[in-house]
């Protein structure tokens, strides 16, 4: 990666929270055991969050945050361990649970209109910078409540 590239809060906050996304989850999903699509949900993820990064060094940059969270959340099970203090361990908390949550929750059960999760909020606030796949996550939202 180019010393003048780098990820700054921003860019990793956007990174977790499109990665951990209905629409990007899916498109993962699909993709899934097809090298050459994966490549391509890389690439079109690296885009929406900046495309001076390649897809690789995007890949790389959520690779190392999944383990550093997996890390942290060890140590956070052990008996009388401390709180966890990393600046992303909250957010991926909070957008791995939803996203196992979703898998095993039928379609619309415990959710109301009313609901808006910390993640949803979050997709609301990087609205502007990534319009592409905040739209169509935005879509998903809504059938999903309606």
């Amino acid at each position: 990666m180019d010393s003048k590239k780098k990820f700054n809060l921003s860019l990793t906050k956007k990174l977790i929270t499109l990665k951990h996304s209905k629409y990007c989850t899916d498109k993962f999903k699909d993709a899934e055991g097809t090298p050459k699509r994966l490549q391509k949900v890389w690439k079109e993820l690296t885009n929406e969050i900046n495309p001076e990064f390649s897809f690789k060094e995007l890949k790389i940059k959520y690779n190392s945050l999944l383990s550093t969270y997996k890390q942290h959340d060890d140590d956070a099970m052990r008996s009388g361990a401390a709180a966890v203090k990393w600046k992303y361990w909250q957010l991926l908390y909070e957008t791995i649970s939803k996203r196992i949550s979703d898998s095993i929750l039928p379609d619309n059960e415990g959710v109301g209109l009313g609901s808006l999760t910390e993640t949803e909020i979050r997709l609301e606030q990087t609205e502007i910078s990534c319009p592409k796949i905040i739209n169509k996550t935005k879509n998903n939202l809504k059938n999903t409540y309606l």
